[in-house]
């Protein structure tokens, strides 16, 4: 973190600028600190999947700082177009965009990641997060224009032929997973052709570099959850991300 701070006005709005990272825009910060504790076993490899079946789903509840979260992540939409969150890994990242995915219906979202995994993940938690039976836009598998939710590969998107598949409105919100990608040349096409639409990014905390890289794209810190080691147990109860 040496070379790059955050200084924090105390106003209505809670100001916080990059200090030390040259050219870094202001942005608007709310930071949340919860007592978490990493552990070797809670990593996204141990997390055992689900199986997408049409059983009816058991109700999911949010743990407390992802509900704190999601409220404040759509409180923000009300003044900011382009907002992050930054979640530990292993804190819910899927999970809280799912969510928002939800709330933002009957507009229909789009998420964008750029390994095959991540897609997979992304569709499996939001149908267990909410019922919601995403559907797959990359390579051969091309997504309905009615679902609700596209899961999308990011080179695949990037080719216009497939892009312009969708209206330019045709997504109320676009989620960005791992949000440090937001600035590459292939997700910039992306999200200048649904340059309507609300974005969210999602990411684990950044590093110095990252910070900049971010505050250069997005208007607004929604939530940001900072890991603490000083509570066994904790991180492996939340929900994986």
């Amino acid at each position: 973190m040496q070379g790059c701070s955050k200084g924090v006005n105390k106003g209505a709005a809670p100001r916080a600028e990059l200090q030390g990272c040259e050219g870094a825009a202001p942005i608007y910060i709310r930071r949340v600190t919860r007592t978490l504790t990493a552990t070797p076993e809670s990593t996204d490899s141990t997390i055992q999947a689900r199986t997408l079946t049409d059983a009816p789903l058991p109700p999911f509840e949010l743990r407390s700082y992802q509900q704190d979260a999601l409220r404040a992540t759509l409180e923000g939409f009300q003044q900011y177009r382009r907002q992050l969150v930054t979640l530990p890994t292993g804190a819910g990242k899927t999970i809280l965009f799912a969510k928002a995915a939800e709330s933002f219906l009957p507009s229909r979202t789009l998420v964008l990641a750029h390994r095959e995994e991540l897609l997979a993940q992304a569709r499996e938690k939001t149908l267990v997060a909410t019922g919601i039976r995403a559907d797959i836009e990359a390579a051969e598998r091309k997504a309905s224009l009615d679902a609700p939710v596209v899961v999308a590969s990011v080179q695949t998107l990037a080719r216009q032929s497939r892009r312009e598949r969708f209206p330019r409105d045709h997504f109320g919100l676009i989620v960005v997973d791992e949000a440090h990608h937001a600035l590459a040349d292939s997700y910039k096409r992306i999200l200048d052709h649904f340059e309507g639409a609300k974005v969210l990014g999602v990411s684990a905390t950044p590093d110095r570099g990252d910070k900049k890289l971010l505050s250069d794209y997005f208007d607004n810190v929604a939530y940001e959850l900072t890991l603490v080691r000083s509570d066994p147990g904790a991180l492996a109860r939340a929900h994986p991300c």
